[in-house]
């Protein structure tokens, strides 16, 4: 999987190969690794940026837990603390098996209500369909009368009025 350029200097239609970043080449192996064997090389270019933020904010993050500590230099376990810092409020870890079995248990307790055996389409209750009126107009007198005055229906004296 290599980059490719196309290069029109001078017209002329020579295609050019642009060596592949060895970050790109670690990325595209691990995913080889873990069994995706066809993918786009945006996923890669994706990828790698991702690594590079997370290296970053790591790194940052370190530095400044040894300065808090007085240090210069980085060490292992300033690294450690700020892996285990950033994990905690950047990825979230799904529940355990257990407690999703839990889950289930307590849900799939409550019974489903019973289908009504009808002929037709079945329809959702009404506050669930999506073609229901979802507003309500409300009328005032001052509307009223306003509506009435430009329809045309006027009152008995006005159309005494105008014989």
């Amino acid at each position: 999987m290599a980059y490719e350029y196309a290069n029109n200097n001078n017209n002329n239609e020579e295609e050019q190969v642009v060596a592949e970043p060895e970050d790109a080449k670690a990325v595209a192996n691990i995913l080889k690794a873990v069994g995706v064997e066809s993918f786009d090389t945006r996923v890669v270019a994706q990828l790698v940026e991702f690594v590079y933020k997370y290296i970053g904010e790591v790194l940052e993050l370190s530095k400044t837990f040894a300065e808090y500590a007085q240090r210069e230099e980085i060490r292992t376990d300033d690294v450690k603390l700020a892996i285990s810092s950033l994990l905690s409020k950047s990825f979230t870890q799904p529940p355990s098996r257990d407690i999703l079995l839990e889950l289930c248990r307590e849900r799939n307790a409550v019974p489903l209500p019973p289908v009504e055996t009808y002929v037709g389409i079945q329809l959702p209750s009404k506050e669930f369909q999506l073609t229901t009126r979802n507003y309500q107009l409300k009328t005032t007198r001052e509307n009223l009368s306003m509506e009435q005055d430009t329809t045309g229906n006027t009152s008995l004296e006005d159309s005494q009025q105008q014989e």
